[in-house]
């Protein structure tokens, strides 16, 4: 089921296996942790490998039919009322990682300020990072005092957040940054949750000790909220608001 839903996630965008697919490494490599089987070993092996291929698959070999950026556009506004964008057709489908490349980075950081936009954004998302930080990090001093081998290694934890390096091609390859933290911050909330739900008896008491914490800080902690839930949504080029910062700053 989850191979299923993993080409499925493919085959709408095939993205998918960098900001994604660390929820589905998550799932199977936590609950072969849990109960190691080789027969399950070898289906998640079957997993990587047979997404690995549907994603160079669709990656080098598939795309639209249509011998320009023009005619395709017009066959796509045919099939739709939806506001079809050009330059993103050419960049899916007709353009090389090199220019992708060279649009969606150097372009941007060239005329868009994106390397102190970036900046802004961290600090303005600053208490959401050390709160997932120091979430996993209650986690790992926990794992450490509570095994004798203190090899953290041999934890499935660190392979867990290890799998969200694989964010990073998308982040290299598309400029489309706002979608890529939007996807990377549920990620990490999924797998803090799905190490919760399954019972994972370090993560429910790093939650206790949270709880504590809000308890007796309750009023930082809904400042914090409402400063959090003020940000907006992010856009394809930041929010409003840190584009005025940029602007207010740097002119």
């Amino acid at each position: 089921m989850i191979f299923l839903f993993s080409e499925l996630a493919l085959l709408t965008h095939q993205g998918t296996i960098f900001y994604y697919y660390p929820i589905v490494v998550t799932v199977l490599l936590y609950d072969l942790y849990r109960k190691f089987s080789w027969k399950q070993l070898l289906a998640i092996f079957a997993n990587f490998i047979g997404v690995l291929f549907t994603f160079f698959y669709l990656q080098l070999f598939s795309g639209l039919n249509y011998s320009t950026v023009e005619i395709a556009v017009n066959a796509v506004c045919n099939r739709t009322n939806m506001e079809i964008v050009e330059d993103a057709i050419r960049l899916e489908y007709f353009s090389s990682l090199k220019e992708n490349f060279d649009y969606g980075q150097v372009h941007f950081f060239k005329y868009y300020g994106y390397e102190w936009k970036t900046g802004i954004a961290l600090i303005l998302l600053a208490p959401l990072i050390l709160f997932i930080v120091g979430i996993w990090r209650k986690y790992v001093i926990q794992w450490k005092k509570e095994v004798t081998n203190k090899n953290i290694y041999k934890s499935p934890v660190i392979y867990i957040l290890f799998s969200n390096l694989l964010y990073i091609p998308i982040y290299l390859l598309m400029c489309d940054w706002g979608r890529w933290t939007g996807a990377l911050i549920g990620t990490l909330f999924f797998q803090i949750g799905y190490l919760y739900a399954k019972q994972d008896s370090r993560m429910r008491n790093v939650f206790y000790q949270s709880a504590q914490w809000v308890e007796k800080y309750k009023f930082v902690c809904i400042i914090i909220l409402l400063y959090l839930a003020s940000l907006d949504k992010f856009t394809d080029l930041f929010t409003a608001k840190i584009n005025n910062l940029y602007v207010l700053l740097f002119g």
